[in-house]
């Protein structure tokens, strides 16, 4: 819950999965919601993120290397090499 200096309530958001951001609705939002909900145009707050830790993929190796990125372009390179070699692309 966030509250103003006149301890008013602002915005009331229950944190139900991890999601790093809360704002107000936008056009695009039809495409994909936001599992958290939205902040109303009423509260006067237009957004709010939380510090949320980062999940690591790999148990080893340095801190910029454990990220899901790690994972992904390596077998992404793999999967397209042989998707190259296999359709005979020149």
């Amino acid at each position: 819950m966030i509250v103003s200096d006149s301890d008013s309530e602002l915005a009331n958001v229950a944190i139900t999965a991890p999601i790093p951001v809360v704002e107000q609705r936008h056009w695009w939002n039809w495409l994909a919601a936001n599992p958290l909900g939205y902040l109303s145009a009423e509260s006067g707050i237009a957004r709010i993120a939380f510090d949320l830790p980062e999940p690591d993929y790999l148990p080893f190796g340095p801190g910029w290397m454990r990220h899901w990125l790690a994972v992904f372009f390596p077998i992404m390179t793999i999967v397209s090499l042989i998707t190259f070699r296999w359709a005979k692309i020149e």
